[in-house]
């Protein structure tokens, strides 16, 4: 219960310090600093799970105290938090941080994908310039309250502008969970929430930076080794650490197994100078329990900090566990880390500086300070500057918006009909506005939309070419998903041009008709090779009623589904669509 009283009494003063409009004392910070979030404690949002009738009672108490605390939309978000908010022992942070400066860290902007109540930012050394991106909004206040010099970002980390190149190191303790957020850009192969997070931060880093990440063991020994290839593009693996089952005990209330995973950020054109960490291999245990484990620890199993047994059972397999050994798990960890960091100096794989940084970078309107009560209307509005150039006025990050100086004068043009439009539209919906003003307004209208015309002819002069529909990863279910982008990197670095596009497709997380037929022809995996059998040729979508549906379609495996029935058949239909793109059959 000593978990659940520091948290109320956190919140009590976060709610005190909300009201008075101040900065936390000295004493108050040391409450809030207590805050541990609710990942330990979900049955104080379901007391009814407590076994003992008085647990039950405190439970029922404490959750009462909250529901007045907290307002509806905090109390969901917060019982939300129950599946991932597991915060990291201090002892650990310190020897993380100790490990990038070993590495090369003396300062920076540093960036911490869920940062929840910023335990890495309290403990990150002189010379850090801390950004923190947490979901939930009261620890986000907590954090920002404990920590005032730091930037807390209160949103989802799928949603946060992370530019590439923006950091100069990341930290943290990313959130576990096997859910996959939409995050186009920076998750376009649908992994889970950890390798999602771990992959954006990585995006995020400078060239040369350092970046350490505690995470879900399933990050290295999934069979799917598409998100390690997709980290190893980005970065060295400089060292992993496995850390036992309960380590996170005391301070998260969680008894998985974790892993630390270290990298120094590199170009996509570098060689790769950090170990292997791409495949997984099968290791039986004392009584022929196959477990998946990768292949960096069995090469180095020193850095398993315990015994790797099978623990719950996925199919035919079973997942790794880590039963601790002897010694105090924090000193075993720093010893890892310097036997590890010790040999990453000795091979030169350390931090890089940065020449390239500008120390002012080019600043220009956001979104708050041009709109105004507008600006979440306008996010993302571009903005003519005086100097010529362009600017996306944005909420958070505004950022230049590049334009050729051949086109700058036609996107200037065009952004004046955008604003003489918005100017109309605005003051039509007006109640208020005459009719005077409003033939004004059309009239200006005109008049650049005519200026526009005789300039550079009109703004239908552009043809519109249908182009074959791409498949996104979302649409694709995950087993064929991971299926298909392990097909492509077992066969990569031996193909032709069509091939190596189809790759590349791949790396940006959408294949078309094309790019799957040569997967077809090319790939070792399963998944494609039973079309070569002969089993089943190649499908394509086809909707009901329409025989030339299946033209925009992606090639699949081979169907399943019930047969179609006479209607769909007429039109080449055969199979009912496996990718749930369409509600549809497949010829």
């Amino acid at each position: 219960m000593a978990r659940l009283e520091a948290n109320l009494a956190a919140l009590r003063v976060l709610r005190r310090l909300q009201r008075e409009e101040r900065e936390a004392t000295g004493d108050e910070r040391r409450v809030l600093a207590r805050w541990s979030s609710w990942g330990a404690l979900p049955n104080v949002f379901d007391p009814s799970q407590e076994r003992t009738k008085a647990r039950r009672v405190q439970y029922e108490a404490a959750q009462a105290e909250l529901r007045e605390l907290l307002s509806d939309k905090e109390y969901a978000a917060a019982r939300r938090t129950t599946l991932n908010a597991h915060y990291t022992d201090a002892a650990y942070v310190r020897i993380i941080w100790r490990a990038l400066q070993a590495l090369g860290f003396t300062g920076g902007r540093v960036l911490e994908p869920g940062s929840g109540v910023g335990t890495f930012i309290g403990m990150a050394p002189a010379g850090a310039e801390m950004t923190g991106v947490e979901l939930d909004s009261v620890t986000a206040a907590i954090s920002q309250a404990l920590y005032p010099q730091a930037r807390i970002v209160n949103e989802a980390f799928e949603h946060s502008r992370v530019k590439t190149g923006e950091y100069d190191a990341a930290i943290g303790n990313v959130p576990f969970h096997s859910a996959r957020l939409s995050d186009p850009r920076h998750n376009p192969g649908n992994y889970p929430m950890h390798d999602h997070f771990i992959i954006k931060a990585l995006e995020g880093v400078r060239v040369g930076g350092v970046a350490a990440f505690i995470t879900s063991t399933g990050t290295m020994d999934k069979t799917s080794k598409a998100a390690r290839a997709e980290m190893a593009e980005l970065a060295d693996l400089v060292c992993a650490v496995r850390m036992p089952n309960g380590a996170h005990a005391a301070a998260a209330g969680t008894d998985v197994a974790t892993d630390l995973l270290v990298f120094r950020r590199k170009a996509p054109s570098h060689k790769r100078q950090g170990a292997v960490f791409a495949r997984t291999e099968k290791l039986p245990s004392e009584d022929n329990k196959v477990m998946d484990v990768n292949e960096y620890f069995l090469g180095r199993p020193h850095n398993v900090l315990g015994t790797l047994v099978p623990g719950r059972k996925r199919g035919e397999k079973y997942r790794p566990e880590v039963r601790a050994g002897r010694g105090d798990t924090a000193a075993r960890l720093q010893d890892a880390l310097d036997r590890e960091i010790a040999a990453a100096l000795a091979d030169g794989l350390v931090m890089t500086a940065n020449p390239e940084r500008r120390h002012e970078e080019p600043a220009g309107p956001d979104a708050r300070t041009r709109f105004g009560q507008d600006a979440e209307r306008f996010d993302g509005r571009i903005i003519p500057l005086d100097d010529g150039s362009f600017w996306a006025a944005r909420l958070e990050d505004s950022e230049p918006h590049p334009c050729p100086k051949t086109q700058r004068k036609e996107l200037r043009a065009l952004l004046d009909i955008r604003d003489a439009v918005s100017d109309l539209l605005d003051a039509e919906t007006s109640p208020n506005t005459d009719e005077g003003y409003l033939a004004y307004l059309r009239g200006a209208l005109n008049m650049h939309y005519d200026s526009y015309v005789a300039t550079y002819g009109p703004v239908t002069r552009f043809t519109r070419q249908e182009r074959t529909r791409k498949l996104a990863w979302d649409d694709v279910p995950e087993a064929l998903s991971e299926q298909l982008q392990d097909a492509a990197l077992d066969v990569a670095g031996r193909l032709g041009s069509k091939q190596q596009d189809a790759i590349d497709n791949l790396g940006d997380g959408t294949l078309v008709d094309d790019d799957l037929k040569v997967l077809a022809d090319w790939s070792p995996a399963a998944v494609v090779r039973g079309c070569r059998q002969g089993r089943q040729r190649p499908a394509r979508l086809c909707a009901p009623g329409n025989g030339d549906a299946g033209r925009s379609g992606p090639a699949v495996n081979v169907p399943t589904g019930p047969v179609a029935p006479p209607a769909a058949r007429r039109c080449g239909a055969l199979f009912r669509n496996p990718l749930r793109t369409v509600e549809g059959w497949i010829s």
